[in-house]
């Protein structure tokens, strides 16, 4: 993947509509080891939890990296606020806490990872399995 390419897939990233609306985060590390391999660094959500924005930010994100024919890979960890260390209000506090409470732990995260269909690759990154899933061909619909 050229620059320009990963440029180009980054921007498209940021098109999605629940990054676009600010719900959703998407942070990627450049083109990776690879030449079709991006990183997935973080994906969460920013305003609420448990309402599916990162599910379908996520389903977006994968049918581009298909398009693109790019795989993706990760290592799945719980972020969290650091709500001590920012000079927040009490009403950010209080809100960045509440989502804190609503993250997933590191075992969670892998579930739902395997859900999109990325594998353990057998690496770790410290304790954390390296996850990757290959991009699909569209499954094509025969003509009637």
């Amino acid at each position: 993947m050229t620059r320009d390419e990963y440029e180009a897939f980054k921007n498209a990233v940021n098109e999605i509509d629940e990054v676009k609306s600010g719900l959703v985060e998407i942070k990627l590390f450049g083109a990776g080891h690879r030449e079709n391999e991006i990183e997935l660094a973080q994906l969460w959500s920013h305003v609420e939890r448990g309402k599916g924005h990162a599910t379908r930010a996520m389903h977006a994100f994968l049918k581009l990296a298909d398009e693109c024919e790019v795989n993706i890979v990760l290592t799945p960890f719980a972020l969290f606020y650091d709500v001590g260390l920012g000079d927040y209000s009490d009403d950010e506090a209080d809100r960045l806490e509440a989502l804190n409470e609503k993250v997933m732990n590191n075992y969670q995260l892998i579930e739902w990872y395997d859900r999109f269909g990325f594998e353990e690759t057998g690496y770790k990154d410290g304790d954390a399995p390296v996850m990757k899933r290959n991009w699909r061909a569209p499954i094509a619909t025969p003509i009637p």
